[in-house]
């Protein structure tokens, strides 16, 4: 029984991380869309592979207690 508390405690905590994780990806995502309307596809390439950088080093940062 412990272990079950225990497991969804740290199922709550892993998923409120990952939500954490998606909307500063997702916040991102809307600024440069509508930041920066006229850039070419190119650029939007370039700012996926940036966002997606971000998102590791959150990764690393919020998880490195687990």
């Amino acid at each position: 029984s412990e272990m079950c508390i225990r497991d969804s405690i740290y199922a709550t905590m892993t998923l409120g991380r990952r939500m954490k994780i998606y909307v500063i990806w997702l916040v991102g995502v809307i600024a440069w869309n509508f930041g920066f309307p006229s850039m070419p596809p190119i650029a939007d390439v370039f700012a996926a592979i940036v966002l997606s950088v971000v998102n590791g080093v959150l990764r690393r940062i919020l998880y490195v207690n687990e």
